[in-house]
């Protein structure tokens, strides 16, 4: 089975545009890129069958990175960009997310946290836990825990350049639902210099849905 990365469509701001990159197929100690160009946001649509993704207007974009995918010996694949490492590992039908890091903030996933699930069929929904210990500025903890729901809500075609078409399209929604907890009595000292010594554990919380993304999967 082969586990492949194309085409996400983030919700918010611009949105980066990559090809594919066959994560199963690639042998320990090996290597591959792929460019990343940023698009305006448009909607992506309703759900349901034989829907149109034009993006034959949209990827002229002069503003573009470089993204690396490597998978060392023991299986684990670093994808690599700009402000952002992510660590994945591959089954033959799951893609796992098992933590990330940025200039900012650390995060490990003690519970997996499916990022894929393969084959999927338009109308298949799939919900499961996950827990991850971050860590934010160096020395503030945060715990998240959550569910990810993904659904295959669409079928359809891409039009690329050109007038390229490509057919057999599904369109996978992902949803994460979380709350977040962290001890902040280290921030309270922090912004008080030091003068709040009371002890007294703080913590902050908070619950939200984030939708992720819509990313649109060549059915092969």
């Amino acid at each position: 089975m082969k586990l492949k990365l194309l085409l996400p469509l983030l919700l918010s701001g611009a949105m980066p545009v990559y090809g594919q990159v066959n994560l199963s197929g690639m042998v320990p100690e090996s290597a591959d890129s792929l460019q990343k160009c940023k698009i305006r946001y448009f909607s992506p649509g309703r759900g349901g069958m034989n829907r149109v993704w034009d993006f034959s207007k949209k990827l002229g974009s002069k503003e573009s990175s470089q993204v690396m995918f490597m998978k060392d010996s023991t299986g684990m694949v670093s994808v690599i960009e700009t402000f952002k490492n992510s660590y994945y590992r591959t089954t033959p039908d799951t893609l796992v997310l098992l933590g990330s890091e940025t200039a900012l903030e650390k995060r490990a996933y003690v519970d997996d946290k499916i990022s894929k699930r393969f084959p999927l069929v338009y109308g298949d929904s799939i919900s499961m836990p996950f827990r991850c210990e971050g860590m934010y500025c160096g020395n503030h903890p945060f715990r998240e825990l959550g569910v990810t729901t993904i659904k295959v809500d669409a079928m359809g075609a891409i039009v690329l350049a050109e007038n390229d078409t490509v057919d057999h399209v599904r369109r996978v929604h992902t949803i994460d639902s979380y709350s977040i907890c962290m001890d902040i009595l280290s921030l309270v000292n922090d912004a008080n210099k030091g003068l709040n010594k009371t002890g007294m554990q703080i913590v902050y919380r908070r619950t939200g849905s984030d939708v992720n993304s819509y990313d649109l999967d060549v059915v092969r």
